[in-house]
């Protein structure tokens, strides 16, 4: 993946689908890493990352992310476990999208006005 393609997402989204976990999980790695070189905030949300082959998905994904505890710690990395907001969305209550929706607005104006993408 080059340079060029992730700074042409600038407030992009991406949603993976394969047929493999394997090659998504390879792409997300890229995708996240090169973000991160290029002072991007990246989230990975999915509805299975609490379990995944009895292994967390993120401790499993964690060790590829470069400088893993720094990015989370400093604000740049998040991982969303999505399925009790779809859960909660199927019972009609989008609560916890409505304060998700909030938290990533409010992170996402404290790096602009930083100077952070």
């Amino acid at each position: 993946m080059s340079s060029s393609s992730i700074t042409s997402l600038h407030n992009g989204h991406i949603m993976l689908l394969y047929e493999s976990n394997d090659k998504r999980n390879n792409t997300t790695i890229d995708y996240i890493n090169e973000g991160l070189k290029n002072d991007y905030f990246c989230i990975y949300a999915s509805v299975d990352n609490d379990d995944f082959k009895g292994i967390s998905l993120i401790d499993s994904l964690s060790s590829r992310i470069i400088n893993y505890e720094e990015n989370l710690q400093n604000g740049n990395l998040k991982f969303i476990n999505f399925k009790p907001y779809y859960e909660s969305a199927l019972k009609g209550d989008l609560t916890l999208f409505e304060k998700l929706k909030l938290e990533l607005e409010y992170r996402l104006y404290k790096r602009v006005s930083e100077g952070k993408k």
